[in-house]
């Protein structure tokens, strides 16, 4: 499966065989890692690898994920980080999708991770071989329609819709889909809605994932873009903050 298909097919799977990977392909998978490219490349972060050497529960906020294998993401706390942070597990997890492995985003919890060189770890994703199929048919996404997402519907462009139909396949905290979306210009600007302060984080983490998938579209579809910041001064959103933007190529 190519790395486009794959984000039609990736969902968080938390159920696995525990069952060590081909040693080849799991150096692949680490080296994959390790070049995926941040959307900012000034945000200091790096991601560390565990092998479970037995089936322990590393609990989650909601349920043990018990995996054998968690990569986790070491950053700072702010926009321009959690952004990579979300931008990088997603094309993680798409290319694991790609290989025929699952995965799930979890919190670092239950598992002691120490601070190194001032970067916290600050998410982690278990993954390995799934029980039972690792994908999931995108009719089973469970997504709000299109509509709902886009301010001003009717007058955005196809390709921008078929750009927001792909992010929005990204994962987001309990499915909420915070992200809304305008077409402007060459613009395509993101916004997240107000919800609990203690979702922040991960609502910022989730537009991340979004743009990976946004991106890959572009990419697809032989059409340059780039994610920049600070391109909105006002919002038509009234419970909504301004996040960032991607900015279409205009030939």
């Amino acid at each position: 499966m190519n790395i486009y298909d794959a984000v039609k097919f990736r969902y968080s799977n938390r159920r696995y065989k525990f069952e060590e990977i081909d040693e080849e392909l799991y150096k692949n998978i680490v080296d994959y890692a390790n070049n995926i490219v941040p959307v900012f490349r000034k945000a200091e972060f790096y991601i560390d690898f565990i092998k479970a050497t037995s089936p322990v529960n590393y609990l989650t906020n909601y349920r043990p994920i018990v995996a054998p294998y968690y990569i986790c993401f070491f950053t700072k706390t702010n926009l321009e980080s959690n952004l990579n942070m979300g931008y990088v597990m997603q094309a993680f997890s798409i290319y694991l999708t790609s290989i025929g492995l699952a995965s799930s985003f979890m919190r670092p919890t239950g598992i002691k991770l120490v601070e190194k060189d001032g970067l916290k770890p600050v998410l982690m994703m278990a993954f390995g071989k799934a029980k039972g199929l690792p994908y999931r048919d995108v009719k089973y996404a469970h997504r709000h329609a299109l509509d709902r997402f886009i301010y001003k519907y009717d007058e955005c462009d196809d390709f921008s819709k078929g750009m927001i139909d792909y992010g929005v396949l990204a994962p987001s905290r309990l499915n909420q889909q915070p992200w809304r979306f305008e077409k402007r210009g060459n613009d395509i600007d993101i916004y997240l809605y107000r919800r609990f302060d203690s979702y922040r984080k991960a609502d910022e983490v989730s537009v991340g994932a979004v743009l990976c998938n946004m991106l890959l579209y572009a990419e697809e579809k032989w059409h340059k873009a780039k994610v920049e910041l600070n391109r909105v001064t006002v919002s038509h959103f009234k419970n909504a903050d301004y996040i960032c933007s991607i900015v279409l190529d205009s030939e």
